[in-house]
């Protein structure tokens, strides 16, 4: 578990998107290697964050789990945490919209929430969910 602690700190790193990204990847990965590491994981993180409900959301979306409501996930863009905003967009690029890495206006530094670059980010993936659900 002491391991992770690391990883969960880069997950929080404000400063350094892409290493908070491809711990995204790594840490995803990892807890489906084997099935105690997704309990390994959880301490680690309820040990170190300070809001009690971050890590289950972090594990869910770590999962692809929340992929199944989109809507969910662009209101997670808008969370507290950088660690649930950053996995709350590789949930929508990975598994809602792959083809979102082709639109500039649909990726962002989550670090940047609450500026208005960053509401016009949130803006263009509510359109574009509705864009996606008009073709279903």
């Amino acid at each position: 578990s002491d391991e992770l602690k690391p990883l969960i700190d880069l997950l929080e790193e404000e400063k350094k998107g892409f290493a908070r990204l491809g711990t995204v990847n790594a840490l995803a990965a990892w807890i489906a290697q084997a099935p105690g590491n997704t309990a390994m994981l959880g301490s680690a993180l309820a040990a170190k964050l300070r809001n009690e409900q971050d890590p289950e959301i972090i594990l869910r979306l770590l999962r692809g789990a929340a992929a199944r409501d989109p809507d969910r996930l662009v209101e997670l863009l808008s969370n507290g945490s950088v660690a649930i905003r950053e996995l709350a967009l590789w949930n929508l690029v990975n598994f809602v919209d792959p083809g979102a890495v082709k639109t500039p206006a649909l990726l962002a530094d989550v670090a940047f929430a609450g500026t208005p670059q960053y509401e016009k980010f949130l803006k263009a993936w509510k359109s574009r969910l509705e864009e996606i659900k008009m073709k279903k």
